[in-house]
């Protein structure tokens, strides 16, 4: 049996890399996130939206392609300020932050605004079937 103290991997100075706890890791990750990203904007087709009771909107942003998604969650006053019911399909640009939800480690964007950007090209794909 090996000893994981003595054959802990190097970081990049050679030392023996840091051991992080993972609360301690996620809030550095979603700190460096936020930091990073802390407004841009992206274009996407809505994907499974769910109003919540308390208001708030939870949905996924599809790319054209359907090769990559990001959850988003939209809190129910930037929600109350969008002029149109967000629906399946629906390409849009939304407004925001990434930011990571802490218990459970996932990626998410806090969407501030939204606007329609035409219909999605997967959702065109669906009809035409």
């Amino acid at each position: 049996m090996s000893d994981w103290a003595t054959n802990r991997p190097a970081d990049r100075s050679g030392g023996s890399a840091r051991v992080w706890g993972v609360a301690a890791l996620v809030q550095a990750v979603g700190d460096t996130l936020s930091a990073r990203f802390a407004s841009c904007v992206v274009k996407g087709e809505i994907s499974g939206f769910t109003r919540a009771a308390s208001g708030h909107g939870y949905f996924t942003l599809k790319d054209e392609h359907g090769n990559a998604s990001l959850r988003c969650a939209m809190f129910r006053r930037a929600l109350s300020q969008v002029e149109f019911s967000p629906s399946e399909g629906m390409l849009v640009e939304a407004r925001g932050n990434l930011a990571v939800y802490e218990a459970r480690g996932e990626l998410q964007f806090v969407v501030e605004g939204l606007q329609r950007a035409g219909a999605g090209a997967l959702y065109e794909q669906f009809l035409r079937l």
